[in-house]
């Protein structure tokens, strides 16, 4: 089984998370200063490289403080899960966890355990629709995962392009709070990812526009960031 888009866009359905590369996906548990908060991840690029959002991982950008700890419930569906992974390893780019530019929101975890599926991972493609996935607060109480499709297209027009540059946006996708780090989907990719929206528009979202650097940030993380692996700014 593969991610494809068949349904209208916009129109919210359940993800089969026991079907092939679906197992990919699951609930990402970290903790912050005694509080726990929630996002969605997936493996990519292998069965040990958890893929989120970079505003998942790092709170107060500016102050930089990454989480305290972290568990990939891998296959997450009404409190019971496939597999359960720890972190072991993680990392965003400085652009992010420094200056908060949209265009590195994005995270990847080195897992203790390897899991059993694993989307892609390449640069966008300018393919459209898309699939978006995630666990949002706003469908099943979190509990599910669930996709949508949508049109997305590189953020243009110069006033677009100087707020959110490097960005994507995906209409249709209303997926909002919970659903962050969910991956933006084609032919098995992630090719970007639920980031953030812009008040008064809840039925699209931005994602990061995934390219070489998105690529250079994963080598590293699934490299362990040992010994022969230069550390991206």
């Amino acid at each position: 089984a593969s991610f494809a888009v068949q349904e209208p866009l916009g129109e919210v359905r359940v993800v089969p998370l026991k079907q092939g590369v679906f197992g990919a996906l699951g609930r990402l548990y970290m903790n912050f200063g005694g509080q726990t908060f929630h996002c969605t991840g997936q493996f990519v690029g292998g069965l040990d490289v958890v893929l989120t959002a970079g505003h998942c991982a790092v709170h107060c950008v500016g102050d930089p403080r990454f989480f305290g700890d972290a568990v990939f419930y891998a296959g997450y569906e009404d409190g019971v899960w496939a597999s359960a992974h720890r972190w072991q390893f993680a990392a965003v780019y400085k652009s992010w966890a420094l200056r908060g530019r949209h265009r590195y929101d994005f995270c990847f975890i080195k897992v203790r355990t390897p899991g059993v599926a694993a989307l892609g991972l390449r640069g966008y493609t300018g393919r459209s629709p898309m699939t978006a996935v995630g666990y949002s607060n706003s469908y099943f109480s979190a509990e599910r995962a669930v996709y949508v499709n949508g049109e997305t297209a590189v953020v243009q027009g110069s006033e677009a392009e100087a707020e959110f540059p490097g960005c994507v946006l995906m209409k249709d996708n209303g997926l909002g709070k919970g659903a962050s780090g969910g991956a933006w989907v084609c032919e098995g990719y992630a090719e970007s990812l639920n980031s953030f929206n812009v008040t008064g528009f809840t039925e699209e979202m931005y994602g990061p526009r995934f390219d070489e650097e998105t690529v250079e940030l994963f080598e590293f993380v699934r490299s362990g960031g040992g010994a022969g692996a230069d550390a991206p700014a």
